[in-house]
């Protein structure tokens, strides 16, 4: 069972002030998601990165104690709790937050999205005195908000029901089931793990922890040809899916949408993309082009012999035959590929 959920507060002062709301309605409106499979994720284990923590006990509590960012002189005191919930790339995060004492009016509290390091940048959401409610950028010990609004004063012992859906780059927050918030991500993060956020000088507790995970999509760009649907149907679909992916095509697509439209949207919701391009197809390289374009992690099949572009040579292949014994050996080479991309 893994999850996590967190506080944060970065503010240094210089990035304190109010900004306006980075992603219009339209660019949201046109990356709606489907609907995948959840995996209900609760009770995860949790383990303090930064300030003090008491991860023994549930629920999970920030005891208000520790040291500030390297980057920030002002002793704001600052805690980061990794969770054991991993590969979470689509999905809902939920928590009950309880702040014992906002006197000093500056506890804030939040999850991290994509967590690796406090050396890797990633991005979070958050609530409080402190912050608004805001989605931010860290990076190297600093702050960008990406979205802030204003917030009413915490109060004491109030119980607070956090939720932060992420669907592709997209990122909302509801605080008591309201929408407060809503941006889409300028990147992708460096990690993929959920992460606990809190600031302030008092304990914070984060009660009923759950995580509803989808799995992480890998779209497919092949020739639609006889040859190449059976390496998508005996090779690339069953390698994903052994891996923990949910693969899809285009061609499985069925909808009203214009196709650009739609692979535009299941490029940006993949995780990962897989391009097969022994066939010099325009079609393809279009997908792969749009895929590198968003950063998407990249995984580029070709049959032997094939003489790559230059513009990709650069990239890793995998490379394999197309005889008899080939399928299996491009399976056991593709999966091992999949098992170290998130």
């Amino acid at each position: 069972m893994l999850l996590k959920d967190s506080g944060v507060r970065f503010a240094l002062e210089p990035l304190c002030g109010q900004l306006p709301v980075s992603a219009s309605s339209a660019v949201l409106q046109f990356f709606q998601m489907t609907s995948p499979e959840y995996e209900q994720i609760t009770q995860p284990k949790w383990k303090g990165i930064w300030g003090e923590w008491d991860t023994l006990e549930t629920p999970l509590k920030f005891l208000g104690k520790g040291s500030s960012l390297p980057t920030d002189c002002s002793g704001f005191v600052f805690g980061v709790a990794a969770s054991s919930v991993d590969r979470f790339t689509e999905g809902s995060i939920e928590a009950n937050i309880r702040f014992e004492d906002v006197a000093g009016r500056e506890q804030t509290a939040g999850v991290i999205l994509g967590f690796k390091s406090m050396n890797d940048p990633f991005f979070y959401v958050e609530f409080g005195d402190a912050c608004g409610f805001s989605i931010s950028n860290y990076t190297s010990g600093l702050v960008r908000p990406l979205v802030r609004n204003q917030s009413s004063p915490l109060r004491s012992q109030i119980q607070y029901a956090l939720k932060v859906t992420l669907r592709g780059r997209i990122v909302e927050l509801r605080i008591n089931d309201v929408k407060v918030a809503e941006t889409v991500l300028p990147a992708e993060s460096a990690g993929h793990q959920v992460a606990a956020l809190a600031s302030g000088h008092a304990p914070i507790v984060f009660e009923d922890f759950r995580v509803k995970r989808a799995p992480p999509r890998a779209f497919v760009a092949t020739e639609f040809t006889p040859a190449f649907n059976r390496v998508w149907n005996q090779v690339i679909r069953k390698a994903a899916e052994a891996e923990g992916f949910k693969p899809i095509r285009i061609d499985d697509v069925a909808g009203p949408n214009p196709i650009l439209a739609d692979i535009k949207r299941h490029v940006a919701e993949a995780a990962i993309v897989i391009a097969e391009i022994t066939p010099l197809n325009a079609n393809v390289f279009y997908e792969l082009g749009y895929a590198d374009a968003l950063n998407k992690p990249l995984v580029i099949l070709a049959q032997t012999g094939t003489r790559l572009p230059f513009d990709i040579q650069g990239y890793r292949t995998v490379f394999y035959d197309d005889v008899i014994g080939g399928e299996v050996k491009l399976m056991d080479d593709l999966r091992k590929q999949l098992r170290v991309m998130l």
